[in-house]
């Protein structure tokens, strides 16, 4: 029989591969990232208010306000972020909070302006202001912003930092008068140096006196100007008192610092998965080469007593898992079935109990052969035969060793068209391959996205070495009730062993 598809209607076929891992932690990333945001929107609530104002400058060529001939003293002009870096030397902002106290502020509230600013010179850095250029405007136009806990206050903090700034850039004017000076000077001791000797042509005695008189001339003209030096910084608007304070919107950032939260834990998430390589669904299974013969989907909270069997999209997927494995099973061969998982807490019990029910309901007679450990159930099952619905038996061996347990269950008799065996996990005790050495081959059970592809392989490599085949893959959600809890009423004695060897077709009442 060909192997059919295993899709119902309960399959999310157009889930993007990266969307299973985040879709199976959605309830921890959306709980991380409203975490981030009522953090966020509980400090920046508790904040205090802030006020800001702006005032703007241009900076003015060199040569148009009384600079001198040959360009000798013109300023150079500002590259980008020049008025950025100003406000973090040492002088400027010592000039800032020398004026912040010398200005109209009340002492107290002066004082402590100026003690902000110093902490900020401290820190080689000065946040509380800034300067920008406002896009789409001439690139010699700034606007300088600033901002403090009351409205005065960042009133007289723009401009006592506009004032600091042109303070700062007409000491570059005098510092260009300064070169000129010690240039001119420099050429006239030059000069004098090499003055004539007396017997020197008239036409030499000329050039000399001539350029003697220029050079003084100049000096002259750079000692009147040294004084009235101006900066290349012009205001164009002071700053105003900001009638109200800005809105720290802490709703916005709250939203802002959530999104982060789940785009930087969705990323560790999608690493994580990468590195450690989960099993989520048939593209999984296709690298690891092993065909998926069902999935089982979750039930609801509540469900998983006895009427769960009968929810609707449970009902397709069991027809869809039974369609599949019988086509597994060889026609002359064993008819029993092993199913298993690599590691605890897949759920191999509930899978072979949903798969006999289905069954069973399709005219199959189905005896389940228990070999899981139950905790707290253990003593209370050991041996017991139980009639779990019609036209299923369950025989309870825990823990039994493998090679008696087979003696026990004897070989395949007409009272049963099939036997499922739960065996405990692969990777913990060799039952599995054990119990497969007769039987058509092992199904394995995985929790998608919680079984590990390095899981899987190990189990393939150590059925491949017990020559035992591995049929396919249950991808299952399913979690019932322990069988102990469905079974109706207490678990038979054993039968005596001969007796289930040989007479396994008997009738159960």
């Amino acid at each position: 029989m060909p192997y059919l598809p295993t899709q119902s209607p309960n399959d999310d076929v157009d889930v993007p591969r990266l969307a299973l891992p985040l879709r199976r932690h959605a309830l921890p990333l959306l709980s991380a990232a409203l975490l981030a945001g009522v953090l966020t929107y509980a400090a920046t609530a508790r904040q205090a208010r802030q006020y800001e104002t702006m005032s703007s400058v241009v900076s003015v060529s060199g040569n148009a306000e009384g600079a001198l001939e040959e360009g000798l003293i013109a300023a150079p002009p500002l590259p980008p972020g020049t008025l950025q870096q100003a406000l973090r030397d040492g002088e400027v902002v010592g000039d800032i909070a020398r004026r912040v106290l010398a200005s109209d502020l009340p002492p107290a509230q002066a004082r402590a302006l100026a003690q902000d600013v110093e902490r900020q010179r401290r820190g080689n850095t000065f946040s509380l202001v800034r300067v920008t250029t406002p896009e789409g405007t001439r690139s010699d136009l700034y606007e300088v912003w600033g901002r403090a806990g009351d409205a005065a206050s960042a009133q007289v903090l723009v401009n006592a930092s506009v004032d600091a700034l042109l303070a700062w850039d007409q000491e570059r004017a005098r510092e260009r008068v300064a070169l000129a000076r010690a240039s001119l000077q420099k050429q006239l001791a030059e000069l004098n140096r090499n003055e004539p000797p007396p017997s020197a042509s008239d036409l030499r005695w000329d050039t000399y006196q001539s350029t003697q008189a220029r050079l003084y001339q100049a000096l002259n003209r750079v000692s009147l100007l040294e004084n009235a030096a101006v900066s290349t910084l012009q205001v164009v608007a002071r700053a105003p008192e900001p009638s109200a304070p800005v809105a720290t919107s802490p709703l916005s950032r709250a939203g802002l610092a959530a999104l982060l939260t789940l785009f930087g834990a969705s990323a560790v998430i999608l690493l994580l998965e990468a590195w450690r390589r989960r099993v989520y669904d048939a593209h999984s299974l296709r690298d690891l080469g092993l065909p998926l013969l069902g999935q089982l989907p979750r039930l609801a909270a509540g469900r998983g007593g006895p009427g769960a069997l009968q929810d609707g999209p449970l009902q397709d997927s069991l027809g869809f898992l039974r369609v599949n494995v019988l086509s597994q099973l060889p026609a002359d061969g064993p008819r029993r079935l092993v199913f298993a998982s690599p590691q605890d807490g897949a759920g191999s019990g509930s899978v072979v109990t949903a798969l006999a029910a289905s069954l069973a309901a399709a005219g199959q007679r189905v005896l389940i052969v228990d070999t899981q450990l139950h905790s707290g159930t253990g003593t209370i099952l050991a041996g017991g035969m139980q009639r779990l619905a019609e036209g299923v038996d369950r025989l309870v061996l825990p823990g039994t060793d493998p090679l008696q347990a087979r003696t026990l269950v004897g070989n395949p008799s007409p009272a049963y068209d099939l036997t499922l065996i739960a065996a405990p996990p692969l990777l913990r005790r060799s039952d599995a391959l054990l119990w497969a050495s007769d039987a058509a081959g092992i199904v394995l059970v995985l929790d998608p996205g919680t079984s590990r592809a390095g899981e899987v392989e190990r189990v393939l490599q150590s059925a491949e070495l017990a020559r035992v085949r591995v049929l396919g893959v249950v991808l299952n959600e399913l979690r019932l009730e322990d069988e102990a809890q469905q079974a109706a009423g207490s678990p038979q004695p054993l039968p005596d062993r001969n007796l289930l060897a040989g007479e396994a077709d008997r009738t159960l009442t």
